[in-house]
């Protein structure tokens, strides 16, 4: 498998050595083309793109908190990536334990995490065991301030996507009309625009806290 470059050697030894902006540039090297490379292997079988996203992230950060695991005499950093992130897939696929964490973590967080920064700042939650429904008095609160936070009728699109819990990149993409750029990019600029609005979204919930 090769041994690190002098590049991977140079990070490995900062993450060693505990600088923590090495991680950084260690996801700007590889993030992007990890998930590439999961997505030409596994793509017909594994379609939930977040969850890739998310298996490639907390294969890096791992590494980054944990850099002993890694020998560098043995294979190239990248190798060592993308086997820990090709084992994860797997156990995701053979449904383990692991793998059903994750993918069950990723499919309710978007929606969960967007409505609870909307109910816990502006709406009241009805308590009934019965229902346990928002008033419509509620959801148009809500909606106002929707409408209040994010006067551009493209944010309330993506708002309105990422309370619905929806994970894919090309419901995003059309509503911010960059289809005609490679996938890759695509996932970058929706991330943006998702953290800018989750930002936005948790700097109102703690002035109303």
């Amino acid at each position: 498998m090769g041994s690190a470059s002098y590049r991977e050697l140079s990070l490995h030894q900062r993450l060693m050595a505990r600088d923590e902006t090495a991680t950084i540039e260690l996801s700007g090297l590889y993030y992007f083309q990890l998930i590439e490379q999961v997505i030409k292997k596994y793509g017909r079988v594994l379609t939930d793109e977040d969850t890739i996203a998310s298996i490639v992230g907390d294969v890096i950060l791992d590494y980054g908190a944990n850099p002993h695991k890694y020998n560098p005499d043995k294979s190239s950093l990248y190798g060592y990536l993308k086997m820990a992130v090709d084992g994860d897939i797997k156990n995701l696929l053979k449904g383990q334990t692991k793998g059903k964490r994750r993918l069950k973590s990723k499919n309710i967080g978007g929606s969960v995490e967007l409505d609870s920064l909307f109910r816990n700042s502006i709406v009241r939650e009805v308590n009934d065991p019965a229902t346990n429904l928002i008033t419509t008095e509620d959801e148009e609160r809500s909606t106002r301030a929707i409408e209040a936070l994010f006067p551009d009728p493209a944010d309330r699109e993506l708002v309105n996507l990422m309370r619905s819990g929806t994970r894919e990149t090309e419901p995003y993409a059309i509503v911010l009309e960059i289809t005609h750029l490679s996938i890759i990019d695509q996932r970058k600029k929706v991330k943006q625009h998702k953290d800018r609005i989750k930002k936005k979204l948790y700097r109102f919930q703690s002035q109303s806290s």
